[in-house]
């Protein structure tokens, strides 16, 4: 659909853009009483608010810095939004907002879009409380200069390991498994962490999720890279991010834990045998 630009309509759009840019300035970036409820475009007796308007434009100049807030743009957003609302007043004339699986996409997509906003409120939140030190930076670095390879043999329980870990101090060979070379940034490397500071050649007994296991530091290897302070901005950047995803864990830690969370253990149970799957044993509840 488009809208022809007579004389009338020009000097009507040179007025609403005129509206759109100066309301928000003298305003304070707060909208006026007197604006609230301004109607921009009527269509089949749906108005569309000149608030919401604004706030479609400004979205858009978010979304794409290049965006140019000019005749042809506000042109080209008002047959956007008559378009959009001429093909929802169709769809609800044809009963497609009372379609089951419509539903659940719409509330699917509220949720998301509130959890989002959610996200966003607490990163603004942390942003203002969070900080980077030189000597968060300076450790960071130090842990970018390494890879690591490591040699491990499993073992069905920790004395088993332990009785493994004598066997490599007496001279006896292992079956060995490699790991690496990955340094410590790699999902790889998570469970060796404390590993960071061994020499060549040292050994040690970890637990992950499978259970026990023997390892061997066989390889501990400098990677060449380009001064600290050409990187200094990558790196207070990323440190940064994570600091606010590990607050954001911790946050969401706190509130689950003071939550009431039942799981009804049978059903899942029941659910996986449906599918095909054995099912897992616990409790009711779970934190």
């Amino acid at each position: 659909m488009n809208l022809q630009l007579s004389g009338t309509f020009r000097f009507s759009l040179a007025l609403l853009l005129a509206i759109i840019i100066l309301v928000p300035i003298f305003s304070g970036c707060s909208k006026k009483s007197s604006d609230i409820g301004k109607v921009v475009v009527t269509v089949n007796n749906d108005p569309v608010k000149l608030e919401d308007f604004q706030r479609e434009i400004a979205l858009r100049s978010r979304q794409d810095p290049s965006y140019r807030v000019n005749d042809k743009a506000i042109e080209n957003q008002l047959n956007t939004i008559i378009d959009r609302r001429l093909m929802i007043q169709e769809a609800t004339r044809m009963g497609l907002v009372n379609n089951e699986d419509f539903v659940r996409t719409i509330q699917t997509f509220w949720e998301q879009t509130l959890i989002r906003e959610l996200i966003e409120e607490k990163n603004q939140e942390w942003e203002k409380r969070l900080f980077i030190t030189e000597e968060e930076i300076n450790e960071y670095y130090e842990k970018m200069r390494y890879k690591f390879t490591f040699q491990i043999a499993r073992s069905k329980d920790k004395i088993e390991a332990q009785q493994m870990l004598e066997k490599i101090k007496s001279g006896n060979a292992l079956k060995w498994e490699t790991i690496g070379p990955v340094n410590y940034f790699d999902n790889a490397f998570g469970i060796f962490k404390s590993a960071f500071h061994m020499s060549e050649g040292e050994t040690g007994i970890l637990k992950d999720e499978t259970g026990y296991f023997v390892y061997l530091l066989e390889r501990k290897e400098a990677v060449d890279l380009p001064p600290l302070e050409k990187l200094y901005s990558q790196i207070k950047t990323e440190m940064f991010e994570k600091k606010k995803t590990e607050a954001l864990d911790e946050w969401l830690k706190g509130i689950r834990e003071k939550a009431n969370i039942r799981i009804d253990r049978k059903m899942i149970d029941s659910y996986l045998n449906s599918v095909g799957h054995n099912g897992s044993s616990g409790g009711e509840g779970a934190k």
